[in-house]
């Protein structure tokens, strides 16, 4: 450790020799434009579109893979939004060949033994949907070598196939405090320090500010 920090000031060192002297007293006579930085400051603050963008995107336009219908109404809002601020000769311009396109429509899964109850799910992306509604067995299939792959032969046609055994969850029947006690949040020295989820719900943090425009408003751009 003592080694590295060595080579690393020298190389700080040397990197300082090698700085043109005019260069460095640029750096040192370059003036800083406060009411500049005050109105860029300002802008963030009082005129943020962040908020109202990300949430235009993820609650009203939703997912958008790529090749999907979701992106391609991102990019026309995307290109709309500019030109409502005033920007010109905005386009929307293809950036290569991808292949097929896909979208989630509908999914819904039952389990019908032992008794009937939801099966909770997700379809992976650009896979094909199904015929219809379908009905089979649930397989446990381990497959890691083609040994494996030979032993579940004629077994998984129609089948619904799992790649993983069931996990073992473990009864509880002592009860868990929901609560975190004040000596794990002093830690046993009087100071407030964050915990773990497993021990507690840790510190309690206000709301975050949020900026106030709007969705139709124009930003103020600073020039």
């Amino acid at each position: 450790m003592r080694q590295r920090l060595h080579v690393i000031i020298q190389l700080l060192v040397l990197t300082a020799l090698l700085v043109p002297a005019p260069a460095v007293a640029q750096w040192a006579q370059e003036a800083v434009d406060l009411a500049v930085v005050e109105r860029i400051r300002e802008e963030g603050l009082e005129r943020s579109q962040i908020e109202p963008l990300a949430r235009h995107l993820t609650e009203v336009i939703g997912p958008r893979l790529t090749g999907s219908p979701g992106m391609k109404m991102a990019n026309e809002w995307t290109a709309q939004t500019f030109e409502e601020w005033g920007l010109a000769n905005v386009e929307t311009e293809p950036w290569g060949e991808f292949g097929r396109g896909w979208q989630h429509e509908d999914y819904k899964g039952r389990i019908l033994t032992p008794f009937v109850q939801p099966l909770h799910g997700q379809p992976l992306a650009w896979t094909g949907s199904t015929d219809g509604l379908v009905r089979g067995p649930a397989v446990i299939a381990r497959i890691e070598d083609e040994a494996d792959l030979v032993s579940l032969e004629g077994r998984l046609q129609g089948a619904f196939v799992l790649v993983d055994a069931p996990e073992e969850v473990e009864p509880e029947f002592e009860h868990q405090d929901r609560r975190t006690s004040l000596d794990e949040l002093l830690g046993g020295a009087g100071v407030l320090r964050p915990v773990s989820r497993r021990s507690g719900l840790g510190r309690r943090r206000e709301p975050a500010g949020r900026g106030r425009g709007r969705p139709g408003d124009p930003p103020h751009l600073v020039t």
